[in-house]
């Protein structure tokens, strides 16, 4: 009989992880059951199993303890003892600090820790907090906050977090700019080093940033080949270097992926004697044997019984049928363009993206037990619109006060939200605009929309168009009001006639664009090749705007007598809206 996918995990067995010194004494013990474990510790055996337990011990530390990882039998006779012990020994090899002992601390010492816990607990409410629907940090989710970050603080210890994030760019062109990391990461990248910069001022040791990447835990699911999740996360970590080198940060934001927490499993070992169950793919993608391998794992040890989260959403849980729900309506748009859904009908579309969700739910869980196992006394991170009661705290990525996050580019849209538990809006699903000193986070269309109605005049560019701007970090679009160019063309043709310098021109081609300049050259008149005034009609390089131009002279024309035109426009900055807004 081939291996089942529905039978219980190694997570959902864990009774305990456990610490003890060389005569067996036991030092502490975490997990589930550790209440049990602790009281009942001296009648269990050294090693080996009892009726109902395993344990299995790790390494031996420096100081002579003893790390152990007790799991339950499943009661069923169905234990792979293979599988067990490879998912103990990974487990005990990857986590450190959850068996580590409280700290004693004098009374000086237990001050200094509170008060930096609580400074640290503040700069991360004002700083990446994402304050969603029934948000309950203020009633237990700061107090739980707190505690953990007194696991460091009593030792003194850097302040490690855990974000599962970063997997790759969305496969709809709709959403984003293309398949590497753009404006949009160099920005979410910028705010966690400039968080763990600010807690670095009032806490010396520190803090770190752990991007848990799970780009291979869904890419088979929302139709990405696996390929171009390495791709993203390689360009990903050169551009986290680039941020960190220029604010002499380099280590405080790093990264791992699935692959790097499974310590390369195929390397030296025989997966075939561990039974791993195969995978169902409704998705046809590129895969690659390591990812692969590695989701075969993350389901076997970590992931929910399937008959239990069907039960749920058939049941009408509202907690978990509202997360289907969710997923189903994302998955529906984020693969509507996808080639493998094009010739299907909305019906066939619809049914494709509940399976999706359904599989993206057992993955999204599973990945969560994996990060909770791995890193159980860090604090936990997430672009989900958690309550923050905790464990889970959701951020945003990018800072309000710069930044806005919108459906469209007026600048009276409503900001763009979060539904049913799914992704605060991040790079990966946007893309960023930049109109004039505004930043807008929206989906790709939005601008391209813009720019073939003419609302707006623009394109993509890599990097910041002036010089220095941004330090070269991806690409966004920049989109401005057509009408301004033109005004602003046609104010300096008419200052150059006025001196006599040039003919003034029926039409004229912009070549770069300053904050209050524009230089252009002469398409249409006597002084063809450009004029001398200051600079004003060089020609410095090749335009994109020469069509806009033609197509709005007559409109300027009628701008000049119509003084409310330029005022009526949203995006000119004579708008009453022209800020940030709420």
């Amino acid at each position: 009989m081939s291996p089942s996918n529905d039978e219980m995990s190694a997570y959902d067995r864990l009774a305990a992880m456990v610490l003890s010194d060389a005569s067996g004494t036991l030092l502490h013990a975490t997990g589930p059951q550790d209440e049990w474990i602790s009281a009942h510790w001296k009648s269990f055996l050294p090693d080996g199993p009892t009726t109902s337990l395993s344990i299995y011990s790790g390494q031996r530390l420096p100081d002579g303890n003893i790390v152990s990882l007790i799991l339950k039998t499943s009661g069923e006779g169905k234990n792979n003892d293979n599988l067990d012990a490879f998912f103990a020994q990974l487990i005990l090899n990857q986590t450190t600090f959850a068996t580590h002992p409280p700290t004693v601390l004098t009374a000086a010492e237990a001050e200094e820790s509170a008060s930096s816990a609580a400074a640290i607990t503040a700069i991360f409410d004002s700083y990446l907090r994402y304050q969603g629907k029934d948000d309950k940090w203020t009633a237990v989710g700061s107090s739980y906050f707190l505690v953990r970050v007194k696991r460091f603080t009593a030792k003194k210890a850097r302040i490690e977090l855990c974000l599962p994030a970063f997997p790759c760019k969305s496969s709809n062109p709709n959403k984003v700019t293309g398949k590497s990391p753009d404006r949009g990461e160099w920005l979410a990248l910028e705010r966690l080093h400039g968080f763990v910069e600010a807690v670095g001022k009032v806490y010396p040791p520190g803090a770190l940033v752990w991007i848990i990447s799970d780009g291979h835990v869904f890419s088979d699911c929302i139709g990405v080949d696996d390929a171009d999740v390495d791709r993203y996360g390689e360009q990903l970590a050169e551009m986290n270097r680039t941020i960190g080198l220029a604010s002499g940060r380099a280590d405080s934001v790093q990264f791992r992926s699935l692959v790097d927490l499974f310590c390369h499993p195929s390397n030296g070992e025989d997966m075939d004697r561990l039974g791993l169950a195969a995978l169902e793919h409704v998705l046809p993608t590129s895969m690659t044997d390591e990812a692969e391998l590695c989701r075969r794992i993350l389901m076997a040890g970590f992931q929910p019984q399937r008959t239990k989260v069907r039960a749920h959403i058939e049941s009408g849980d509202s907690a978990v049928l509202a997360l289907y729900r969710g997923f189903s309506r994302f998955m529906l748009e984020d693969l509507e363009l996808h080639p493998f859904t094009q010739k299907m009908s909305r019906s066939k579309q619809k049914k494709l993206s509940s399976e999706v969700a359904f599989e993206m739910i057992l993955r999204n869980q599973a990945y969560s037990n994996l990060v909770e196992l791995l890193f159980p006394h860090h604090l936990r991170l997430s672009i989900h619109a958690h309550n923050n009661a905790g464990p889970k705290f959701g951020i945003q990525l990018f800072d309000p006060a710069s930044v806005r996050v919108a459906k469209t580019l007026d600048p009276d849209s409503a900001t763009m939200t979060t539904m049913d538990l799914l992704h605060i809006p991040t790079p990966w699903h946007n893309c960023v605009v930049r109109l004039g000193d505004r930043v807008v986070v929206t989906k790709s269309k939005t601008a391209r929309d813009a720019v073939a109605s003419g609302t707006l005049a623009g394109g993509l560019v890599q990097g910041g168009s002036r010089s220095g701007e941004y330090g070269g970090g991806g690409a966004c679009f920049e989109l401005h009001d057509p009408m301004i160019l033109v005004a602003a063309c046609q104010n300096a043709c008419d200052a150059a006639a006025a001196r006599g310098e040039a003919k003034m021109p029926t039409v004229v081609e912009v070549v770069e664009t300053t904050e209050t300049t524009v230089i252009c050259h002469q398409v249409d008149g006597s002084n063809s090749e450009g004029g001398s005034s200051g600079g004003q009609f060089a020609k410095v390089g090749s335009s994109t705007w020469l069509s806009w131009l033609q197509r709005l002279t007559s409109w300027w024309v009628w701008s000049r007598s119509s003084a409310h035109a330029m005022s009526g426009n949203p995006y000119h900055p004579q708008h009453k809206s022209q800020g940030l807004g709420a």
